[in-house]
């Protein structure tokens, strides 16, 4: 789960395969984005207008949540476990990222900009 930081909104990964943008403020579910799979990790902007959430399905979609617009999806080669948007007064970048286990595996980062 991840709040915005006026506490106006919040972004809840679920089981059900998907992420749930709820509207604090003024009450009830604004956008569900969908997966193939559980969610197990989501993350606001700072404006809480784009979110990251990540699945078991091995992928990472970036949204616009003031317009359910889904911008991009990342197949990546694991579980999404963790995903971050890095803070910005620009257009977001996104830096998905991920530990594999502890295999002496070395961490594997992919990013683009939109």
């Amino acid at each position: 789960m991840d709040l915005s930081p006026n506490g106006d909104y919040a972004l809840l990964g679920l089981a059900d395969h998907t992420a749930v943008y709820f509207d604090i403020k003024n009450g009830g579910v604004k956008r569900t984005l969908g997966h193939q799979a559980r969610v197990k990790a989501v993350d606001l902007s700072e404006d809480a207008q784009f979110a990251l959430t990540g699945s078991d399905a091995w992928k990472t979609k970036f949204w616009n949540v003031e317009t359910n617009e889904l911008l991009h999806t990342i197949e990546l080669g694991n579980v999404v476990d963790t995903v971050a948007l890095a803070p910005t007064t620009k257009k977001p970048s996104v830096q998905p990222a991920w530990m594999t286990p502890l295999s002496g595996i070395p961490k594997r980062v992919k990013s683009f900009t939109p």
